[in-house]
């Protein structure tokens, strides 16, 4: 008996235990430096399969050393993830105006796209300069409307029917006349002001795009003293989140040269959007509603 009892507290036990899991460990890291220096599908199947060489140690709750690796790994490649990964630098012109960077989908991955709401892989495409100097309410209810899958009209044919109706002039768009072109191409209007950001995801959530009534000195300019006046309608096509301390809004503006996939600061675009009472236009496909 006494025998048994000083086998069995052996001391070497739990040292061969603890240079095991040290091995096990050494191994993944390894493997993991493997996996960064050369990032392909194969090498990362590879390395997670490592996972299941850990030995079937249960630590406290159910919680196994294989599990507890893995939910490591999993988060450190989580909180890799920010907006500069897919987007290019945003920089200052001579004038002093902020360009923001753009969306880059090449390098949209899909655990970003999880923490962006909307459809940009869908909708950046379908960006275009607008027509006239004064039709960006327009060229937004045309990107709503190809958005949701309607490619039966252009941007001319609704100027058109625009300036027949009289709900588009050279002057634009007034607020209250936003969306009635989309409506009249099977889509369904709602009109919000003193919105917020949450309600524009929430409309998304919903399968319904955005238009934003936004001051461009304001965008530009975000900063700069003086009262300034909404000027501009750019179609909001999702609100990223993925760094919680840069949380950026995405636009499709058809009145940049540039203005496709923005990547714009969300303190910027709230500037701007303020100057007309954060006054929107969502659109939505009517059977989404």
């Amino acid at each position: 008996m006494s025998q048994e009892y000083k086998e069995w507290n052996d001391p070497e036990i739990p040292q061969k235990s603890a240079e095991l899991i040290e091995q096990s460990e050494q191994k993944l890291m390894n493997e993991l430096e493997t996996l960064f220096q050369e990032p392909d599908e194969e090498k990362l199947s590879e390395t997670k399969d490592t996972f299941r060489e850990f030995p079937s140690v249960t630590l406290m709750d159910g919680l196994t050393l294989e599990r507890l690796q893995r939910e490591r790994f999993e988060a450190d490649e989580l909180a890799d993830i920010a907006p500069e990964d897919y987007t290019s630098a945003s920089d200052i012109s001579d004038t002093g105006a902020l360009l923001p960077g753009q969306i880059e989908l090449d390098k949209l991955s899909d655990r970003a796209m999880e923490n962006i709401s909307g459809d940009v892989r869908n909708d950046i495409p379908l960006w275009h300069y607008q027509l006239e100097p004064s039709s960006c309410a327009v060229a937004c209810q045309d990107f709503a409307l190809r958005g949701t899958g309607n490619d039966t009209v252009s941007e001319q044919q609704l100027i058109d029917e625009g300036r027949q109706l009289g709900i588009y002039r050279d002057q634009g768009t007034y607020y209250h006349e936003i969306g009635l072109l989309a409506e009249r191409h099977g889509m369904e209007r709602e009109m919000l002001q003193n919105a917020a950001l949450e309600q524009i995801e929430q409309i998304h959530d919903a399968g319904g795009k955005v238009i934003a009534l936004v001051s461009c000195m304001k965008m530009a300019y975000p900063n700069a003293f003086g009262f300034w006046r909404s000027d501009h309608a750019v179609e909001v096509i999702g609100i990223d989140r993925n760094d919680p301390q840069d949380v950026r809004v995405i636009l499709n503006d058809p009145g940049r040269e540039d203005g496709q996939g923005l990547s714009v600061p969300a303190k910027v675009f709230e500037k701007a959007w303020k100057t007309s009472k954060n006054s929107l236009v969502a659109l939505y496909p009517k059977e989404a509603t």
